[in-house]
């Protein structure tokens, strides 16, 4: 069943994702905390309890693969990106720059880096919502490493039928995913289908949520579940192929993703790469915060938090007077 955006789960939405922000910096900061987001500050802007029923715990990204990744990310701008815009090589070039930033003091990253696991979010149930919310991008590591632009089947990760042949997905992405499927799938599956499952998240996360409610959307279809999944996803950069896009609408037709125009984010991977394609897919909402800095115009709190419980975000084809769009 299609419903309208609503102002109102968009707001939840964003408090569950500054929730995910917050328990991966209190995990950074505790070494016994244990993932729970009742003790964390945003906690209490939610408007009734939830019960926290799983917590998504991953290695954080090993800085020893920055060189690597590095690499690829100039072949991609050097060789690949022969017909893109001048706009977003210039973007790529910017986070090239951040590339050779993290690769210079890699060795004393390297050593303060935390081999334990770092929190990534977390599913919280009520009677009448569930919320599976992803924090977003921490780290130098993530932001290059989430650059390198390959694809993967997504049959080769999840058990699906011919309807899901020919559908690609960023690789980097799935193996995040990969590490939190099956808790997620299972979690899900105890819950039961009585209330609505909302999957939110913002940068990194934000693509996190739009490929976890394809694959959960697509586990209810084969265990017969009436879970209802609806998606909140803020400044998601593009996930899959054009069948991917395809398929998301069918499964998730509830799938809002909110954007500034300003934000580079939303507009990576490139559309077209050679043999590679990405494109997004669900209902675009979408708005205009410009500072003449590439991390203001993506920042949560002080952007798209602001703009989200301002009511800005429209669904309109493109905001006037402006160059850039971020469908």
């Amino acid at each position: 069943m299609t419903v309208k955006y609503d102002t109102e789960n968009s707001k939840l939405a964003i408090i569950c994702t500054q929730l995910a922000y917050e328990q991966y910096d209190k995990g950074l900061a505790d070494p016994d905390y244990d993932g729970s987001i009742i003790t964390l500050p945003s906690y209490n802007k939610l408007p009734k309890a939830y019960t926290q029923v799983l917590t998504l715990k991953d290695k954080e990204i090993d800085p020893v693969c920055l060189p690597s990744v590095h690499k690829a990310l100039r072949i991609l701008l050097d060789e690949k990106l022969e017909k893109t815009s001048v706009l977003i090589k210039d973007i790529i070039e910017h986070l090239c720059f951040i590339g050779e930033h993290a690769l210079t003091n890699k060795l004393e990253q390297a050593t303060s880096f935390k081999k334990d696991l770092v929190y990534f979010g977390f599913i919280i149930q009520s009677e009448d919502k569930n919320f599976l919310a992803f924090r977003g991008m921490k780290t130098p590591q993530e932001w290059v490493s989430d650059l390198l632009c390959l694809q993967t089947e997504i049959n080769d990760h999840i058990k699906g039928s011919d309807d899901y042949k020919g559908i690609s997905v960023h690789l980097g992405i799935m193996l995040q995913y990969s590490a939190f499927m099956n808790l997620i799938n299972q979690t899900l599956e105890k819950l039961g289908g009585k209330a609505p499952l909302y999957v939110t998240g913002h940068s990194l996360g934000g693509a996190l949520s739009v490929l976890s409610s394809f694959i959960i959307a697509a586990y209810n279809k084969e265990k017969t579940l009436a879970t209802e999944v609806l998606n909140y996803s803020f400044a998601a950069p593009r996930v899959g192929n054009k069948a991917f896009a395809t398929k998301l609408v069918d499964l998730v037709p509830n799938c809002y993703r909110i954007a500034n125009c300003a934000d580079c984010i939303p507009l990576l991977p490139p559309t077209d790469l050679g043999d590679l394609e990405f494109e997004h897919g669900g209902m675009l909402y979408d708005y205009l915060f410009y500072k003449e800095d590439t991390a203001e115009n993506h920042r949560f709190v002080s952007n798209y938090t602001l703009a989200v419980n301002s009511e800005v975000p429209v669904n309109k084809p493109a905001l006037p007077d402006y160059p850039i769009s971020c469908r």
